[in-house]
């Protein structure tokens, strides 16, 4: 009974205390709220976040799927076009007998017209989109920019400029370089591995032209005399070796 008749005096002194501490119970609560929101929306972000990267990956993987066929595209039109520019310098013959190496095959020397792997090109061109490492992406953007090149000489070299060997090496050296970037790719774009194809940026210049080089030997190793292609090949990569030229079109930043 007196514990009832206490009761206003109770609840006075409970007034009085939440009175006196209201800021800090309010800045508690405020506390208490913010953290609670801050929760639900960290959840939120990290939600979108691990939605974003299943997008990507998916992209990724859908890129990765369609890259062989690609790639298969651009070798296709590698060894055509290098075995038609290797008829062409056999059919020049030499007039020095002691040149190593080269057949004299009748006929004009003339290049054959090649397809232009206009979607191989374009497929590339989309899979950059799904890449986030920069040296990749400078794999892929040299890829392009040495097909498109190599592809615009080897026209060029048919229609207007005289077919000198020396010139026919060089486009021969063209085409093993896009080989051999096209190459980098197979293990990647079949799943057979996750690492990074990269090559661009990541050899010496002395490492990428001696790959080349052995890419450009493979376009060529089966013709009739392949010592003088070897030779002429061998030649040109160790005079390039010795003046530190970059093998890369492309001039990306440090």
């Amino acid at each position: 009974m007196n514990y009832c008749l206490d009761l206003p005096n109770g609840l006075s002194i409970m007034g009085n205390w939440l009175h006196d501490w209201q800021t800090l119970i309010s800045g508690l609560l405020a506390l208490g709220a913010a953290f609670w929101a801050g929760q639900k929306i960290q959840k939120q972000i990290q939600q979108v976040e691990n939605f974003n990267q299943d997008q990507a990956r998916r992209r990724l993987n859908g890129g990765r799927v369609r890259l062989p066929t690609a790639l298969s595209d651009l070798m296709r039109y590698c060894q055509t076009s290098a075995t038609t520019i290797a008829e062409t310098i056999e059919r020049m013959g030499h007039k020095d007998d002691e040149h190593a190496g080269f057949v004299i095959l009748r006929g004009d020397p003339e290049l054959a017209e090649c397809e232009y792997p206009a979607h191989g090109s374009q497929t590339l061109a989309a899979f950059v989109e799904c890449l986030d490492h920069r040296d990749e992406e400078k794999h892929v953007a040299e890829l392009l920019a040495s097909l498109q090149i190599y592809a615009a000489r080897f026209q060029t070299q048919r229609h207007s400029r005289p077919y000198v060997e020396d010139a026919l090496i060089s486009l021969l050296l063209d085409s093993g370089k896009v080989k051999f970037l096209a190459e980098a790719m197979f293990n990647y774009a079949r799943f057979a591995e996750d690492d990074s194809f990269a090559k661009v940026g990541t050899l010496s210049n002395e490492e990428a032209w001696r790959a080349i080089q052995q890419s450009t030997l493979g376009l060529v190793f089966d013709r009739p005399v392949i010592d003088g292609f070897g030779k002429a090949i061998g030649d040109k990569v160790n005079r390039y070796i010795e003046l530190d030229i970059s093998p890369w079109i492309e001039k990306f930043e440090i």
